[in-house]
């Protein structure tokens, strides 16, 4: 028990370093985060290239039941966002 604490504790007091990005990198991504909405809803996007979005923008994903018939989604974006 004692060492899995310490192994915790030794995990939680790593530094995160976060990878930095070139202004020309933040950009470009800021302009594609701007027009999502619009590529969403195209009428040419079929299921599977939206999957594959959602796959590269997702960490984790967890649906726990609250209820016998309702479940509660949770989505963990890469960023460490969540949305519930």
């Amino acid at each position: 028990m004692q060492q899995a604490e310490d192994a915790t504790a030794q995990d939680r007091a790593q530094t995160v370093i976060p990878c930095g990005l070139t202004a020309e990198l933040q950009a470009v991504c800021s302009k594609i985060g701007a027009r999502l909405p619009q590529l969403w809803g195209t009428p040419g996007l079929s299921p599977q290239p939206r999957q594959a979005l959602l796959r590269g923008l997702s960490d984790k994903v967890t649906w726990p039941r609250v209820a016998r018939s309702q479940a509660q989604v949770r989505i963990v974006w890469r960023g460490g966002e969540t949305t519930t």
